[in-house]
């Protein structure tokens, strides 16, 4: 994994992220937009795969090979930010998480939301040995992404209290 990052590296993403997201509005240029929106999507994988890093840590589950893959909204069910694709057998896992070029938010308010959704996958991981046994429904996987969430949030506000 990403064992160069350490926790306090989105501190010092936060004046790249300032520096790509002060110029206002877009240029008319096509070119540069399209350079920008390639950077803005090299930087939310950067930081994906840092919060990756530290909450697979933090959720003890580094005997999973867990990857974190940007993705646009195509390639998501609609009115979804993410979803994680998992092999139990091999232990080995995939986050999809929506490409900037698809978010509707400032910058640093869709990092955050990024790195929720990356809590929210890993918290389903960790579910999914419990939950495999039942079958599920409509119902239940409502439920299960209320709980999640509720989880998800309650972690996120605990470790940015500290």
């Amino acid at each position: 994994m990403l064992g160069c990052f350490s926790p306090s590296f989105s501190g010092l993403l936060i004046p790249v992220l300032l520096l790509v997201t002060s110029s206002g509005s877009l240029p008319a240029d096509s070119r540069l937009n399209t350079e920008r929106t390639q950077e803005r999507t090299f930087l939310a994988n950067s930081f994906t795969n840092e919060k990756l890093w530290y909450w697979q840590k933090r959720l003890n589950l580094e005997d999973w090979n867990v990857s974190v893959s940007v993705v646009r909204a195509t390639d998501l069910k609609p009115k979804t930010l993410g979803n994680i694709h998992w092999d139990t057998e091999k232990k080995t896992a995939v986050i999809h998480v929506l490409d900037p070029a698809d978010y509707q938010m400032p910058f640093r308010e869709m990092l955050d939301d990024m790195e929720f959704t990356v809590v929210h996958e890993l918290i389903h991981l960790e579910l999914a040995p419990v939950l495999s046994q039942y079958s599920r429904n409509e119902a239940s996987r409502r439920e299960e992404e209320h709980a999640v969430n509720h989880m998800a949030d309650a972690l996120l506000k605990l470790e940015r209290q500290r």
